[in-house]
C-alpha cells in the first residue's frame, strides 16, 4: 500500500491537507472527521468515488478539492457548505448537476 493511502490520523498533529489520489477508493475517506476543522486541501483523484458524503462537508476551511478521474456524476446541494473553496476539480467525471 503507498504511504499516502496510509490513515492520516496516524499522526498526532494537525493536517491541513491530504492526499489519497490513486489509492482505489470507493467514497470520501471516513477518518477525515478527525481534521476536519483544519483541512485546507483534498486530493482524492484517480478514485472510483462516486457520491460526496456528509463527512465532506465538515471541512469548512477547504480551498482546494480535486475529483478528477472519479465516478461523480452529482454535486448535492450541501457542496454550498464549503465557503472556502476556491478551487473543484471534477475534470474527466460524469455529468454534474443539483
Amino acid at each position: 500500500m503507498p504511504f499516502s493511502c496510509l490513515p492520516f490520523f496516524a499522526c498526532n498533529r494537525q493536517v491541513d491537507m491530504l492526499d489519497r489520489r490513486q489509492c482505489n477508493l470507493q467514497s470520501i475517506p471516513h477518518d477525515i472527521d478527525r481534521n476536519a476543522r483544519t483541512l485546507e486541501e483534498m486530493y482524492l483523484d484517480c478514485n472510483h468515488i462516486k457520491d460526496l458524503d456528509k463527512p465532506l462537508f465538515r471541512c469548512r476551511k477547504l480551498k482546494i478539492l480535486s475529483l478528477s478521474e472519479n465516478e461523480v456524476i452529482r454535486l448535492p446541494s450541501d457542496i454550498a457548505h464549503l465557503t472556502c473553496l476556491e478551487e473543484l476539480n471534477l475534470k474527466g467525471n460524469g455529468k454534474y448537476h443539483d
